[in-house]
């Protein structure tokens, strides 16, 4: 993917402040999430994790245990902090922010920015 596309992964985001009314249109202002979700690195390790629960021995046969650093609850706070509102590029370097789902349930999506 990241030949492909080097901006592939999710760059997870938060409001910032507070919507403002401009042309009759709504304006956002978000900044970057530097903790508490799912990075590159995480994603790796958790596929890895997964991969070994599913190809685990026999769970009948004795005790096996996989150490996963995170409960699953942790594991899907970070993926939840990561796609909740997120700033992705595509290869023709549009940009979009998404956020899954907005107060109303419903995803919302913002395009059109260009890459700086």
């Amino acid at each position: 993917m990241k030949k492909v596309n080097s901006d592939f992964y999710p760059a997870p985001l938060k409001r910032a402040s507070t919507s403002t009314e401009a042309d009759g249109r709504k304006h956002h202002r978000f900044e970057h999430l530097t903790a508490g979700f799912l990075t590159k690195d995480d994603f790796v390790k958790l596929y890895d994790h997964c991969g070994d629960m599913l190809h685990a021995q026999n769970p009948y046969r004795g005790r096996n245990t996989i150490h996963t650093r995170l409960s699953a609850q942790e594991w899907f706070a970070r993926i939840e902090n990561l796609v909740k509102v997120h700033q992705t590029r595509l290869v023709t370097s549009s940009c979009f922010i998404v956020l899954v789902p907005d107060k109303d349930g419903k995803v919302h999506l913002a395009h059109g920015l260009s890459k700086k």
